[in-house]
């Protein structure tokens, strides 16, 4: 008889567990729905608050369209130093092809060219003095005379501002 007045009494207990576990269930699921509703209102609100109240900086930003941020340029004195520094070169070209060069100088600096090649002045179009971009920067290119003869000819170029000027020179090679 004992022995199954604790099998009762166990049967009890585990009953009385169950009903606790049931509880503690139903607490953690209600607690959950809840947390989900509120964060639910919390986001109706926010879309409802922000469709009332828009933020004016991005409105502005898309509204206006505005461009990059320019940058300013640098304009050196009158007297400053000229230097010439080469960024592209094609360097070796056969003969009939193309051959360019592109240098760094004083913004605003005078620039010529001179391709000499079989002993004589390259008479190109696009050898023409230029003036150095708000950057710096002068571009040549030219064709190379199909009747050239192999070897390296000087490009020489000089630019010059109101009172100083440099000079820079590189070789063509013409290659068979």
């Amino acid at each position: 008889m004992l022995e199954i007045r604790k099998t009762r009494a166990g049967q009890k207990r585990s009953i009385h567990e169950r009903k606790r576990q049931r509880r503690t269930v139903k607490r953690v699921v209600l607690t959950i729905v809840i947390l989900l509703l509120v964060i639910l209102l919390a986001a109706v609100i926010y879309v409802w608050y922000m469709g009332r109240h828009p933020n004016e900086q991005v409105m502005q930003t898309v509204n206006t369209g505005s461009a990059a941020p320019t940058l300013k340029t640098y304009k050196p004195p009158d007297d400053a130093v000229v230097g010439i520094v080469q960024q592209t070169f094609s360097g070796a070209a056969k003969p009939g092809s193309n051959s360019s060069i592109s240098i760094k100088t004083n913004p605003g600096a005078a620039c010529q060219i001179t391709v000499k090649v079989n002993n004589a002045l390259l008479p190109d179009t696009g050898l023409v003095p230029k003036i150095a971009d708000e950057f710096g920067i002068v571009n040549w290119s030219w064709t190379v005379p199909k009747n050239v003869l192999r070897g390296k000819w000087p490009v020489e170029i000089t630019c010059a501002n109101a009172k100083n000027s440099a000079y820079y020179r590189v070789d063509l090679e013409v290659t068979p």
